[in-house]
Parts: structure tokens; C-alpha cells; sequence
């Protein structure tokens, strides 16, 4: 049995430690974890980006108004300063 640990490490079980092995599998567990919450908070962000389309038109508006001075919007819109 060969133990992975975080850094890329290998050692044969046979040469670890009872304590490298342990640190080992908590490592791991932790890592599952992690990876477990991370896709939720993906899937919960990817199921609730179209109730945010919708948005308000009214208040979008308003909101570009500051965004205007540099941005346009439509058919070939560029930004106004053209950061070359």
C-alpha cells in the first residue's frame, strides 16, 4: 500500500508511521469535504443565475448610467477609452 500526502509525497506504508498514515487519511477526509462543499456551492450559484436575469429593467438602467460614460451598448459598441 503506497500513502499520498499533500506535497506529492509518497512513502510506502510499510516505512510510514502509524501517525503518517493517520495524518494521511485526515488529510484525504478533509479534502472530500471540501471538494463535497465547493460543488454545492457551484450547483446552488448555477441553479439561481437565471432568477437574477430576470432583474429589474427600471433599476438596470439607472445602473448603467454610470457604466455609460465608458461603455455603450448595441451593434459594434466598443468602450469609449480604448486601453491599448
Amino acid at each position: 500500500m503506497i500513502v499520498q500526502f499533500s506535497r506529492g509525497a509518497t512513502v510506502a506504508a510499510s516505512r510510514a508511521s502509524p501517525e503518517s498514515q493517520e495524518r494521511a487519511k485526515d488529510h484525504m477526509q478533509w479534502y472530500c469535504q471540501l471538494t463535497a462543499f465547493a460543488a454545492i456551492v457551484t450547483a446552488m450559484a448555477v441553479v439561481a443565475a437565471p432568477a437574477n436575469a430576470a432583474g429589474d429593467p427600471v433599476k438596470g438602467e439607472n445602473v448603467f448610467k454610470i457604466c455609460s460614460a465608458c461603455h455603450r451598448v448595441g451593434p459594434g459598441a466598443r468602450m469609449l477609452s480604448d486601453r491599448r
